[in-house]
């Protein structure tokens, strides 16, 4: 309703069409964005290979003590 009467200049001379063009623009951007946003969004991604494997913090901290007890 707001755009309604944002864009209707009064009774008689009916709807002021200077802004539709920009509205339209602006609409056409919006929805181009919401596709490429859903195209990215929904093609698979690739999976990358971890060179080390991954350690627990507890086992890691165990790891750093023993050595830590052999040094001295």
């Amino acid at each position: 309703m707001l755009a309604l009467r944002l864009l209707s200049e009064g009774v008689s001379e009916g709807p002021n069409t200077e802004l539709l063009m920009i509205l339209m623009v602006l609409l056409g951007f919006f929805a181009l964005s919401i596709i490429v946003g859903w195209a990215f969004g929904s093609r698979k991604q690739n999976q990358v290979e971890a060179k080390e494997e991954a350690v627990s913090v507890k086992k890691k901290a165990a790891e750093d003590q023993h050595k830590g007890s052999r040094k001295k």
